[in-house]
């Protein structure tokens, strides 16, 4: 499935609600088999409740970054 690869993020806030907002500095589009190419710098926000609830996809069976699985879950653009 076509996505966005969030390689690093730094900085950003939350709330106890669990709303979160962060920079992104490093992320690649994907069709799902492979890197189609490096992005620009921008922002994500979402709620920290939904991604680890209805948002959730799971996590990868492939290593990308440092050797860890890297979590999957569908955000809007």
């Amino acid at each position: 499935r076509p996505g966005v690869l969030i390689a690093m993020a730094s900085g950003g806030d939350y709330t106890e609600e669990g709303k979160f907002a962060t920079p992104v500095q490093l992320a690649f589009l994907t069709d799902g088999k492979k890197l189609l190419g490096r992005l620009p710098e921008f922002n994500v926000s979402g709620n920290l409740y939904d991604l680890f609830g209805r948002d959730y996809i799971g996590f990868s069976s492939d290593r990308f970054w440092g050797g860890e699985p890297m979590l999957v879950v569908k955000m809007k653009t």
